[in-house]
């Protein structure tokens, strides 16, 4: 996992290339898995958007090999961070499908501490990157005159097969129109989030799971 801090926040990338992530495998399950009816000029296909709803492909037995890599990745990374009494979860994990002349809209992810995103098939020399954006300051600062590596405001990060990358979630992110190519670009997202571990109190971040009760019956107007 390498960490590169841009920003002021660490993002982390690494290459999977376990040969027990079959990523032509995947592909295919995610391909099979389109809805005909859907067809949409401009964006891109999510499988966890309404009517779909599907977003547990962590808990496919098809996508184990791919998530036990990933959550290698995932805990080397908050190794760095070096969180005290802290359990990391993935809440939820959906596909991406992206063809020629469709785009991800910048978003950011508001139900997680942190994402990140796998590339079960993309060309760098073809599909458009991902891009990140600086988190807005509360006062506005001038244009530069010149961007370098001291004062830009956005990151992009070129997709190939492989690779994964994390981030806070509250980074605005997305990609450009994709160009005129037959080769779909596919990927893996997800959202993360951290917790206390069970039996540590504290009023900082979310208690265990294992302590939430769960409110049952009618909720009145």
């Amino acid at each position: 996992m390498r960490v590169n801090r841009s920003f002021g926040y660490l993002l982390g990338m690494d290459n999977l290339t376990n040969p027990s992530i079959d990523n032509d495998a995947l592909s295919e399950i995610i391909q099979e898995g389109l809805p005909p009816e859907f067809d949409d000029p401009n964006y891109s296909f999510t499988s966890d958007k309404t009517p779909f709803g599907l977003d547990d492909l962590h808990l496919d037995d098809r996508f184990q090999g791919l998530f036990q890599e990933i959550t290698t990745s995932i805990l080397q990374y908050f190794s760095n961070m070096a969180f005290q009494k802290a359990e990391y979860y993935i809440s939820k994990a959906w596909a991406t499908y992206t063809k020629q002349k469709q785009f991800i809209a910048t978003h950011k992810h508001v139900a997680s501490h942190y994402s990140f995103v796998y590339y079960v098939q993309a060309d760098e020399e073809i599909h458009s990157p991902i891009t990140f954006y600086e988190p807005a300051q509360g006062l506005r600062v001038p244009e530069s005159k010149i961007w370098n590596a001291d004062n830009y405001r956005s990151l992009k990060i070129k997709p190939k097969t492989g690779l994964f990358i994390m981030f806070p979630s509250h980074v605005e992110h997305g990609t450009e129109e994709m160009a005129e190519t037959d080769v779909a670009r596919i990927s893996i997202s997800g959202d993360i989030v951290i917790t206390a571990e069970g039996g540590h109190k504290t009023e900082y971040l979310l208690p265990s799971p294992s302590t939430w009760r769960k409110l049952n019956g009618p909720v009145t107007h």
